[in-house]
């Protein structure tokens, strides 16, 4: 310890897995500027060195720090490739770390004074209890899903089983299994293992999206009970290296899903790392018997999902889980409302720059507004999946349309061609020509850095992501598209980068694109939408997004913040509000709001946002929440001044200072901007 330096223990209690290491990380050099890869290891602690009143497993280590300095540091469970190595390094797999939107603070002046005591509890200080998985650094997730009666056995018998069990292992392809005769194989020096102790963070969880089994959680010794007719299983592996992983699927047959009896083994089938091509698809897969024969097939759905190349993400803060009870936000939709389809027409242009600065001006908290990219990978704001363009024919003064995808225009020419909206093609009576406007604002395909930079910092961002989905009569919204890794990755580094201190919703009808969203990141929270089923729209083929309860139970299984459903399906069933609010998940509704009637019951049943045409018409006031709040902070010290002087004439001269913590507040002050 040096004249500027003073030991400090940090010590925590944490029960950990096999291979798992506890971390610290901080705001000081010393624990990693935030970063995981540079955070410090904990060691475990011998039952010998317990201290009194410790109980289970206790992790710590003694760090240098500055002397008078107030230090802000988290702890986090983590596997790490290069076990030998005293400091985390890059090869590092957060499994779960605390995320109470304030971190730990000490002040070393005290330890100094005072000490170390015994352990604290993982995840639990200043009353609260936080804990998150954690998101994707150098690794890849692979989710295998089974949904839409996928097994199909060649026996009758054994077809019409309504239950099976269904387990999922894998293996690292470059090892051997242990039985295998040593001739037979050129990798003689290797030592056999599976994947599980070779990559431990690769290990398989389970989730079937139904109630008491859609959280995450570890498999069975006979897999999981599965329903083909009705359930959508999830199993999930995370590993650094996926080109060498392949996942083996045992099927049983499991006479009753409340059966306690032994099932009797069917077969199973292997998923190779050939089989995975693309980011997302469905293999057909033989179902080989106890003798190897085939017997069956199954229809495996997998996903892909790679690491953000370009993350900006640290452990600061997350409000990936976070939610401020307030009373229910007012969202602009598509800023002032929808322009082109709607009864009442908005009176500003829909995703444009003053769209959304107009809902800002009339009180909107959020505004929402749609994302994707140009042919040039530029994310550009607008609606629909693709423009109409007019031509003019050889015959004087004839005109011709023709639609053309978004994503085949680059962002100058959707900036600078004339376009129509889609609803020209199915309304003859509509003007081909909407009315020209020279001013940037009032222009259709703003870029998402410019929202950034013209919008009102105080008005938070719902960023939906645009993505196609394919319907149940077989249509598609728009195929082929963008390679999701890709895509989701360009939108976000957009965000990241430019967002500062707004407050950042990210939203998508593509399940998939909201499970990319929550893996990829861990700042901004991520809400599954749904349209429900209803017959305004042809429902999409992935059950997911279709009911109420088939989102929340998608939503408890990715863990992400909740539910964004349609105002007339909700309204048909507004007892799914305290179902969703029991689940612990945040609940928006959007569209089908024509009245302050219909907008007061939905405030008055507690739904967290409602996004909303014509806030200027509906909304009753000009407030924005988060500007009221920042004004009542700013306001608080001189109030404080003020009743403190009066105390003290009162008092005989004597300041009482009650509970006011001016370092709370100055935190609180830096982080209720984002939250």
């Amino acid at each position: 310890m040096s004249a500027q330096n003073i030991d400090i223990e940090f010590r925590v209690c944490v029960e950990t897995r096999p291979q798992e290491v506890v971390c610290v990380v901080g705001d000081d050099n010393k624990l990693g500027k935030w970063l995981p890869h540079r955070a410090q290891r904990l060691r475990c602690v011998q039952s010998a060195d317990m201290r009194p009143g410790e109980e289970g497993e206790v992790w710590s280590r003694i760090i240098s720090l500055p002397v008078s300095k107030d230090v802000q540091y988290r702890y986090f469970t983590s596997y790490i490739k290069q076990a030998d190595n005293e400091d985390c390094d890059n090869d590092i797999t957060i499994t779960r770390w605390e995320t109470n939107i304030r971190p730990r603070v000490l002040s070393t002046k005290t330890c100094q004074e005072n000490g170390t005591g015994k352990a604290v509890e993982f995840g639990f200080y200043d009353g609260k209890k936080s804990i998150d998985k954690g998101w994707l650094l150098g690794h890849t997730e692979i989710q295998l899903r089974l949904h839409s009666s996928p097994i199909k056995l060649w026996k009758s018998k054994t077809n019409e089983q309504q239950y099976y069990k269904v387990k999922s292992t894998h293996m690292d392809l470059r090892y051997r299994e242990s039985d295998e005769d040593e001739a037979s194989s050129e990798f003689d020096d290797d030592v056999s293992q599976d994947v599980g102790a070779f990559n431990p963070q690769a290990a398989v969880s389970v989730a079937v999206l139904k109630e008491g089994q859609a959280s995450l959680h570890e498999q069975g010794p006979f897999g999981e009970t599965f329903c083909p007719a009705t359930d959508y299983m999830v199993f999930k592996a995370q590993t650094t290296e996926p080109e060498f992983i392949s996942f083996k699927l045992e099927i049983y047959l499991d006479s009753s899903a409340n059966s306690t009896d032994e099932p009797m083994y069917l077969g199973y089938a292997y998923l190779l790392p050939v089989n995975f091509q693309q980011t997302t698809g469905v293999k057909s897969l033989p179902i080989n018997g106890p003798r190897h024969k085939p017997i069956g097939q199954i229809a495996v759905d997998y996903l892909i999902i790679k690491p953000l190349k370009k993350s900006a993400c640290d452990m600061k803060v997350s409000y990936a889980n976070h939610w401020k009870q307030r009373r229910p936000l007012d969202v602009g939709h598509r800023g002032m409302g929808n322009s082109y389809s709607a009864k009442k027409l908005a009176v500003v242009r829909e995703n444009t720059i003053a769209s959304l600065s107009t809902a800002g001006t009339h009180g909107a908290d959020y505004v929402e507004f749609d994302v994707q990219l140009s042919k040039d990978l530029f994310p550009i704001i607008y609606h629909d999946f693709s423009v109409v363009l007019t031509l003019r024919k050889k015959t004087k003064g004839d005109m011709d349309m023709f639609s053309i995808p978004v994503k085949d225009l680059n962002m100058e020419q959707l900036q600078s061609l004339k376009t129509d909206h889609h609803t020209v093609l199915h309304d003859k009576s509509k003007d081909l020509h909407e009315e020209v406007t020279d001013h940037e604002d009032h222009l259709h395909f703003p870029t998402l850095s410019n929202c950034f930079q013209s919008v009102d910092p105080h008005v938070g961002f719902n960023v939906e992501i645009k993505y196609p989905q394919s319907y149940k009569d077989g249509s598609h919204e728009m195929d082929p598209f963008f390679e999701m890794n890709m895509y989701v990755d360009i939108i976000l580094e957009d965000i990241l980068k430019n967002a500062s201190n707004r407050r950042i919703i990210l939203s998508c009808f593509h399940p998939d694109i909201c499970t990319m969203l929550r893996l990829k990141q861990n700042r901004y929270p991520v809400l599954l939408l749904t349209c429900g089923i209803n017959s305004i729209w042809c429902p999409y083929t992935d059950q997911r997004c279709l009911g109420i309860m088939d989102a929340l139970y998608y939503a408890q299984s990715e863990a992400i913040l909740g539910i964004d459903v349609y105002t007339s399906e909700l309204m048909d069933h507004l007892d799914y509000v305290q179902r969703v609010k029991a689940a612990k998940l945040v609940l928006f509704v959007w569209g089908a709001i024509d009245d302050a009637d219909t907008l007061n019951l939905l405030r008055r049943h507690g739904v967290d946002g409602i996004i909303y045409d014509r806030i200027q018409e509906l909304k009753g006031g000009t407030d924005n929440i988060f500007k009221m709040e920042q004004d009542a902070k700013m306001q608080l010290p001189t109030a404080m001044a003020s009743s403190s002087n009066e105390r003290m004439e009162a008092g005989g001269g004597l300041a009482h200072h009650g509970s006011y913590d001016s370092h709370a507040l100055g935190s609180m002050e830096s982080m209720d901007s984002v939250e």
